[in-house]
């Protein structure tokens, strides 16, 4: 019952994301539309900002999962491709005021990158082009991967800003493009 009841708390706040703002998020809510009381929330939940921690874990847990299935068998380039285009699909199904939200408490975390699972697949990728021989030796794999990051996390910055009215796809890809065959040998 005890991972049953989490799941409906986490479940119901990541409904609830797809179309509030994350301050605009009550735990008093939650909790009704979890079917549980205000205390048995916090019996799972220390405080709201826990419970964006957990749905944090679990929007990271659902693109490993879905890279780990969509890459296997592609080339190192495909990879790295598909890496940016199923995150760009998980951030969009949700609101973009979760991620203007979000995106500071990530920031906060100096060492994000290196606990990342995700990331460290991108830069798995970035290795596997590399000794494929799918990059220029001219820059390290360290350059790369700063680089595709920086701008990628640049495209959701402008998402953001323009309150999700841009296109990130299309405002990421159509520069994508331009930076992997800069790298290509």
């Amino acid at each position: 019952m005890t991972k049953k009841t989490k799941d409906k708390i986490i479940f119901t706040a990541e409904s609830l994301l797809e179309s509030n703002e994350y301050k605009d998020i009550s735990i008093r809510e939650v909790a009704f539309l979890s079917g549980i009381s205000i205390g048995t929330f916090y019996r799972y939940m220390n405080s709201k900002e826990e419970l964006l921690e957990q749905l944090k874990i679990k929007f990271d847990q659902k693109v490993y999962n879905t890279l780990l299935k969509q890459t296997k068998g592609k080339n190192p380039i495909e990879k790295i491709l598909i890496f940016f285009d199923t995150y760009i699909n998980y951030i969009t199904k949700y609101n973009y005021k979760f991620f203007v939200f979000f995106i500071p408490t990530l920031l906060e975390k100096q060492d994000f990158i290196s606990q990342s699972k995700n990331l460290c697949l991108l830069k798995q990728y970035i290795e596997e082009a590399y000794e494929s021989d799918g990059f220029n030796d001219i820059y390290s794999q360290d350059y790369i991967f700063r680089t595709l990051s920086s701008f990628f996390i640049g495209t959701i910055f402008n998402w953001c800003f323009s309150m999700g009215k841009s296109d990130m796809k299309k405002d990421f890809f159509s520069n994508f493009d331009t930076l992997i065959n800069k790298f290509k040998s």
